[in-house]
This record gives C-alpha cells, sequence and structure tokens, in this order.
C-alpha cells in the first residue's frame, strides 16, 4: 500500500547521511524533503535537492572466504530449550573432535540460536524456558570438508538424539562457499576509462575534480526541547516514529523519521 509511512521507512533504508546519499551522478540531500498522502496508494515527494558527485566512484569487490554451513531443527516438549543446547554442544564438540582426528583447523566461527527462546535478545532475553524452540547450529571453517563433518555429525547425533526432537524431511544441507563484501570509494582520476563504440575507441577523462564538499551543506539547528512541567510519559518510539535499520559499506545505521511533524 502506497502511504507516507512506507515511502517514509524506503527512503530510510541504508540512507546513512540523509543528507549526503551518496549515488554514481549526484549526492541527493533529503533533509527537506516533504512527503505529502496524494490519493490513495499515492505520496507526493517533494523537496529533494541533488549535490555535485563526489570526485570518488563506488566500488564493491568481493573475495572468497571459506565455507559455512548448518543445520536447522525443532525441538518440542518438556525442556526443549535445555534439550536443544545440549544437543547443538554436542553435536559441535563431536565436530570439533573430528577436526583434530583429521588434522583440519577448528571453527573460525560457531552459532547456536534458538528461535522462540529469545536467543537473539542476548542479556535482555526475558523469556525463561520454552516447551517450543527451532535450534539453528552453523559454523564456519576454512575448508568444505569441516563443514562437511558438521553436517555429518549433527545427523548422527539427531538419528540419536532426545524425544521431541524432529525436521523439515528434504534434502540434507551442504556447505556453501563464504563470499564477502567489501565496498570502499576510488579515486576517479586514478582510473583510466575507455569507450569502445565497435568501431572507434575514445579515452574518458573525469571532469573538474573538485567534487563534492560536505562541509557545504546547512545543517539544522537541533529543536528546542518544550517542557510545560506536566507529568512525562514514557512510550515506545514506534508510537512516535517509523525506522529503518541498513548498511552501507563498513557502517550501520537505524533511519527514524517523526509519525508527525510536531
Amino acid at each position: 500500500m502506497g502511504s507516507v509511512g512506507t515511502v517514509a521507512e524506503q527512503l530510510l533504508y541504508e540512507v546513512g547521511d540523509a543528507q549526503a546519499y551518496l549515488l554514481p551522478d549526484v549526492v541527493c540531500d533529503f533533509g527537506a524533503l516533504q512527503l505529502d498522502q496524494d490519493g490513495d496508494d499515492r505520496v507526493r515527494v517533494t523537496g529533494a535537492r541533488g549535490h555535485a558527485p563526489t570526485v570518488s566512484y563506488k566500488v564493491s569487490a568481493t573475495y572468497a572466504d571459506g565455507w559455512r554451513g548448518g543445520q536447522t531443527l525443532v525441538f518440542y516438549g518438556r525442556d526443549a530449550d535445555r534439550k536443544a543446547r545440549a544437543f547443538a554442544n554436542a553435536a559441535l564438540k563431536r565436530a570439533q573432535s573430528r577436526l583434530d582426528a583429521t588434522g583440519l583447523p577448528q571453527y573460525t566461527d560457531t552459532l547456536i540460536e534458538l528461535v522462540g527462546d529469545e536467543s537473539h535478545y542476548g542479556s535482555r532475553r526475558e523469556l525463561a524456558g520454552s516447551r517450543e524452540v527451532s535450534l539453528k547450529v552453523a559454523a564456519r571453517h576454512p575448508t568444505k570438508a569441516g563443514i562437511e563433518i558438521l553436517l555429518r555429525e549433527t545427523i548422527g547425533a539427531a538419528l540419536a538424539g532426545p524425544p521431541g526432537l524432529t525436521g523439515f524431511a528434504g534434502t540434507r544441507p551442504r556447505p556453501s562457499p563464504v563470499v564477502r563484501l567489501f565496498s570502499f570509494l576510488l579515486d576517479k582520476q586514478s582510473v583510466a576509462v575507455t569507450v569502445d563504440t565497435g568501431n572507434a575507441q575514445r579515452q574518458y577523462t573525469p571532469g573538474d575534480a573538485n567534487g563534492f564538499d560536505p562541509d557545504s551543506i546547512a545543517r539544522p539547528a537541533p529543536p528546542e526541547l518544550h517542557i510545560d512541567g506536566g507529568p512525562m510519559l514514557l512510550v515506545p518510539l514506534v508510537e512516535l516514529a517509523w525506522g529503518r535499520s541498513g548498511d552501507k559499506g563498513d557502517k550501520a545505521n537505524i533511519g527514524i523519521i517523526a509519525r508527525k511533524a510536531e
């Protein structure tokens, strides 16, 4: 559905600096953006500005960084969370012993997650115990063989595992190569560009070296805090604002926009 909220959330996705969103041919400034509902499934967007592009190219490079793999299983019944954790630790221990026996290095990363037991919340976990959890046990290893060992040991442990264990019957998981992304800016002057039209080639030289200057942006002053002396209320942020998280290169961010201007 097209609404101010859905458009606002999409604008916030991976935006980083809302007044300097870097694109190949322009730097977008959303600081004075205005969103207005203009009918059913129609939102009018005005106020965006463009600055000169940067003197750099945006580059995304990829490289191989080992292998990864894992298994997902469901535990149910009494002490399901405790059984799942015990199972995962035992499977990893068996796999690590096999690595030692075959002369392979240990896993570079291991992961145990219990969906349904608030494991993702860490120290903020509020749920104590669960009768139904989905277990994910996974690892990273420099070699494909190391991941295959974990998958075999996990399946073996499941076949002799505790009661209340089940899973989706299908093809067994396989090791997957880990392909890493590295994003960075590269000076345009350092890259030779040639345009080939089929019967001729033309060397392209980047134009003015004086590109986007982040110091030229007029930043708004922080809003004044108006307190009338009345009682303060504690409310969830979601009641006051829309939000969206994302990442760009080596930065992760959360973008927030108020539901109402006031």
